[in-house]
């Protein structure tokens, strides 16, 4: 499904109000072992990401 340039111009606002971009850096070939986990998982880059720091915060709580 196309976009239209309103409806990109509507997501990249909604995305800049609600949310904050961090920036990760890993070593050179390190991404591709990251992709594919998640990969494996089912799930994208972000989330998978996302899913660890949620686990390591929980634990951290325990």
């Amino acid at each position: 499904m196309a976009y239209s340039d309103a409806n990109r111009r509507a997501v990249n606002k909604y995305n800049k109000k609600n949310y904050k971009v961090i920036t990760v850096r890993v070593k050179k070939g390190e991404e591709i072992r990251i992709q594919q986990r998640a990969d494996s998982l089912g799930l994208s880059v972000n989330k998978y990401i996302l899913n660890l720091i949620d686990k390591d915060i929980e634990e951290a709580y325990d």
